[in-house]
């Protein structure tokens, strides 16, 4: 049954704007996006599948798709950054966030509403998915992810799939995995359908076991279909071992172990969806249900699941706040949202546009905190093959050398073993003997933070070889005094 919902494109277009220009406020501040362009770029220079590694550490000499699961998103990253530069890319990709978040409130959750009452539960809903995704909104592959889950989202909304339906999910599928390692996610989705058509809608039980088992059957396809195949389970148990147990990203923490200060946005919105989903339990279905507990439970036990759990969240979010005013009125914000006339909710939209848009104009492209000058300045010396550098700063070696620099090691976790990177934060905190580093590396320059990787910084300046060459903020590179 279609929704009876008239969706107004006019929401949709102001909702854009605005939801743009606040992202676009967020310079480019992910370091690993400069691997990540380097890869992509000696890829496309190669014009084949391998090239020199950009790394030194370790028995790979070679770059291919096999050590690099996200192969694709670099292919593509590196092809745009060729036609558009910094920029382009930033707009791009905020562009395609935008776009997820809006189609999640696509997805037609509700039946019989009228389109201006929708609109103003959409209109609480967004602000408070926004806040939840502030720290995940950097250009990374899981936009693109995220986009990917939107869409399959969205078709297994649809009442009846034909064989196109599933021709067209194994072929997302598919570019999800190879973008980004995440096409998993999916599986809570499938559920979700099978127990809404089994419950809800009273389908026969072959009919929704055969559907469902197709649908699985795409999503492992879809899991294992990388260029490292099976070897993605064990890439994702290596990585939760060095991410969680060594580098202590809070992206791997769960909601236990950061505490409520930490994400204060999402902690907010667990509180209001408690009660929210409460207030409304009734009227909410099995399969919703199904959804909110399965999403909430991986954004509790990594906080790296928050920004797909508040997509799933939002047409929920929608739901439950339409359902509350049909039941209680609703709240102080929706009895002024509604009582407000159509013109002057339009006016306050493009005033605040024209503010978001004076202010994102002034925001730079990539982050002040960068030390480009620093890099650049190094990458500048022709007779320097090998650095040592900080681990974050790395891909910026790489990119602005045009993979001629090699490093130590660069930004991909998964590519080097969890016995090195305990080695690497012991050399860093001084540790290990400097002759004993500059024996195994035999680096002809350092690069390091004075803040993260101060005992190196330190053995450096005591030692009469190497000498402080460059600075900028936090980073100081080092080379041979001689």
């Amino acid at each position: 049954m279609r929704s009876q919902l008239s969706l107004r494109p006019a929401f949709f277009l102001l909702s854009f704007a605005i939801i743009f220009l606040y992202i676009l406020h967020r310079p480019l501040d992910d370091y690993d996006i400069f691997t990540q362009l380097t890869l992509g770029l000696s890829f496309l220079r190669e014009g084949g599948f391998s090239f020199p590694a950009i790394s030194f550490y370790g028995s790979q000499s070679l770059e291919s798709l096999s050590t690099n699961p996200g192969w694709l998103w670099q292919y593509c990253f590196a092809t745009l950054y060729q036609y558009f530069h910094w920029k382009g890319i930033r707009v791009i990709h905020y562009g395609l966030l935008c776009t997820s978040l809006l189609l999640a409130l696509y997805v037609p959750l509700l039946k019989g509403t009228r389109a201006n009452q929708w609109q103003v539960s959409a209109a609480q809903a967004l602000p408070l998915g926004l806040l939840c995704i502030a720290n995940n909104t950097s250009v990374r592959p899981q936009l693109i992810a995220l986009l990917c889950f939107c869409i399959v989202f969205a078709m297994l909304r649809q009442r009846k799939l034909k064989l196109w339906h599933y021709s067209v999910l194994l072929f997302i599928l598919l570019l999800w995995q190879n973008i980004h390692l995440s096409v998993v996610l999916a599986l809570p989705i499938v559920g979700s359908r099978a127990l809404r058509r089994f419950l809800c809608d009273k389908d026969p039980l072959p009919a929704v076991t055969l559907e469902t088992t197709l649908l699985l059957c795409a999503v492992v396809a879809a899991h294992i279909g990388t260029p490292i195949g099976l070897g993605v389970f064990s890439l994702a148990s290596e990585n939760y071992l060095i991410t969680h147990d060594i580098f202590h990203n809070l992206e791997w923490y769960a909601f236990w172990e950061y505490g409520l200060t930490t994400l204060p946005f999402f902690s907010l919105a667990l509180a209001i969806s408690l009660f929210l989903g409460w207030s409304v339990r009734r009227e909410t279905p099995c399969w919703l249900w199904f959804l909110v507990f399965v999403y909430t439970s991986l954004a509790l036990f990594a906080a790296r699941f928050i920004l797909f759990w508040a997509v799933v969240m939002l047409p929920i979010w929608t739901y439950w706040l339409e359902h509350h005013r049909k039941k209680n009125g609703g709240w102080v914000v929706t009895k002024l949202l509604l009582g407000t006339p159509s013109a002057l909710r339009f006016t306050l939209a493009v005033v605040s546009i024209l503010l978001l848009g004076v202010s994102a104009y002034k925001t730079p492209t990539l982050s002040p905190s960068m030390p480009l000058s620093c890099i650049q300045h190094l990458t500048s010396q022709t007779d320097i093959k090998r650095v040592y550098s900080y681990r974050v700063w790395s891909g910026l070696v790489s990119f602005y050398s045009k993979g001629r620099i090699q490093v130590q090691a660069d930004g991909r976790l998964y590519r080097y073993p969890a016995s090195y990177w305990r080695r690497y934060f012991q050399e860093v905190n001084g540790e290990v003997p400097l002759q004993q580093v500059a024996k195994e590396f035999a680096p002809q320059a350092f690069v390091l933070s004075q803040n993260k990787t101060e005992g190196l910084v330190q053995l450096l300046e005591e030692s009469e070889e190497w000498a402080r060459r460059y600075e900028e903020g936090e980073c100081v590179v080092f080379v041979k005094s001689t």
